[in-house]
């Protein structure tokens, strides 16, 4: 049976890779032939690809949870709308006049309007 990996102490004159045995030399104490290195190279690809789907499905959960966020926020936009209308509604004209005759506050309706008009000659002007 082929030797998969080989780990020796030698100097570097008694490690160099010949083309007989296939092997390759990485420093002068680690030897790996085609084997090992197969296994190696599907090992490596399986590990980044396990990382890949684990990345990919931590992305996805937090891209339904941003959705869900998003979701919420435009519930609570259009809350925020629908009570400002409502707002609007209740501080209307109409509706503090109603207010106002439902009160027992004995308020008069004004009957005339008199404005007073002042002239520009009448205005005090301050000289410096």
């Amino acid at each position: 049976m082929a030797r998969l990996l080989s780990i020796s102490r030698g100097s570097a004159r008694n490690t160099k890779p010949t083309r007989s045995n296939r092997t390759r030399a990485f420093g002068n104490s680690i030897k790996l032939g085609p084997v090992t290195l197969t296994i190696m190279t599907v090992g490596l690809v399986g590990i980044l690809a396990l990382f890949f789907i684990v990345s990919t499905t931590a992305t996805s959960a937090e891209g339904f949870e941003l959705h869900s966020l998003e979701q919420q926020a435009k519930e609570l936009r259009d809350e925020n709308q629908r009570l400002e209308v409502d707002l609007s509604k209740l501080r209307s004209l109409d509706r503090l006049e109603k207010s106002i005759d439902e009160s027992k506050l004995n308020f008069v309706p004004v009957t005339k309007v008199t404005s007073i008009r002042i002239s520009d000659e009448a205005l005090a002007s301050i000289d410096r």
